[in-house]
């Protein structure tokens, strides 16, 4: 949309509904940006919401019965509210591929999140596009093994990176719902509101099927720019940078992980590290597909610690690529919590680079 000279660009995501007026629970999910630092929809602070409402017209133009036409009326929540309607034309339709339909729909990977001001670490499997909704399905020696974390008021998604392989996100502001099931040690609904800038760090992807080398050989995998969250304390009081540089070696005579990687936050570069985390395999309750990844702790340095420093680091294989020793993780998607005073956490990305080292 261009109003006074400014072009906002807006996207998201609205379920398609009967009941038209509860296509207005969904507008959360819809975000307007522009280049514009004095905007309110400055891409630089996460844009502004934007409410969409849209209904379909004309007869089906296939076999699904496609509608021809959409019209929609939009609401961007600028400092002066901005309103207008349009209309649009199916024109050639996409057929998604496999991989594309899965990374809108359902997911494996690992995520992290707070409850309680209590950081979790669970395998997940997430629904939406962009995601607004997961469910935890283990908890990793936690209480809680079943239940589902949703977006609630005012919270949305932010540093969002997708690749076709990788999908890594943070949720923040607002509010969450969490629905604990039958399984859970706590069943029932729970509403808990974030604080300033308090987080759930995300990384999933399409899970990796293949089976591990096991040649006296390594893989190594460097951080994907681009891919990385911002950085959140526990309290929500500070954002940093995140992750800026890195790398994960896999080892696969031993099937263990090395990771390593610098994360700026508050103006300090903390060098996060493990060694010797154990590739592990978790079901996907409902699925056939198992997730395949690693959980430890490890050290860091750089940030006000003066020694016993410890990190938690927990990642996820995602896609598969061929190699001369078989077939590999494309990718991992990792998420960490550092134990400062008032610990971080944050994800990012590391992409397969070659056999051997770098």
């Amino acid at each position: 949309v261009n109003h006074a000279g400014l072009d906002y660009l807006i996207s998201g995501s609205l379920n398609i509904l009967a009941n038209e007026n509860a296509i207005f629970d969904q507008f959360l999910n819809v975000i307007a940006t522009t280049s514009n630092s004095n905007s309110a929809c400055y891409s630089g602070i996460g844009g502004c919401l934007t409410e969409i409402d849209g209904s379909f017209f004309g007869p089906g133009i296939d076999s699904n019965n496609t509608p021809q036409y959409i019209g929609l009326a939009y609401d961007i929540d600028e400092t002066d509210l901005i309103i207008g309607v349009a209309g649009f034309e199916t024109g050639a339709l996409v057929i998604l591929t496999p991989q594309q339909q899965l990374l809108a729909s359902t997911l494996t990977g690992v995520g992290i999140f707070f409850q309680a001001f209590k950081t979790r670490y669970a395998d997940v499997h997430l629904s939406g596009d962009p995601v607004t909704s997961f469910d935890a399905l283990t908890d990793n020696g936690f209480e809680v093994f079943d239940n589902t974390l949703s977006l609630g008021t005012g919270s949305q998604n932010f540093d969002t990176f997708n690749d076709g392989t990788l999908f890594i996100t943070r949720w923040s502001g607002g509010s969450f719902t969490e629905v604990n099931g039958t399984g859970s040690s706590s069943p029932g609904t729970f509403t808990f509101s974030a604080s300033g800038d308090q987080s759930i760090h995300l990384a999933f992807g399409v899970p990796y099927t293949g089976v591990l080398p096991t040649s006296n050989n390594t893989g190594f995998y460097t951080f994907i720019s681009g891919s990385q969250t911002q950085s959140t304390t526990d309290s929500g009081s500070s954002i940093g940078n995140g992750i800026v540089s890195g790398a994960i070696v896999l080892d696969f005579v031993s099937a263990t992980v090395t990771p390593s990687f610098i994360v700026d936050h508050g103006g300090n570069n903390i060098t996060v590290s493990g060694a010797g985390f154990s590739i592990t395999q978790h079901p996907v309750s409902g699925s056939t597909t198992t997730q395949t990844g690693f959980s430890g702790s490890g050290t860091f340095s750089g940030g006000i610690c003066t020694g016993g420093c410890t990190a938690d680091i927990s990642g996820t294989f995602a896609g598969n690529t061929s190699t001369t020793i078989g077939t590999v993780p494309a990718a991992i998607g990792v998420i960490y919590h550092i134990h400062e005073s008032d610990p971080i956490g944050g994800a990012g990305g590391f992409g397969f680079s070659s056999i051997g080292g770098p």
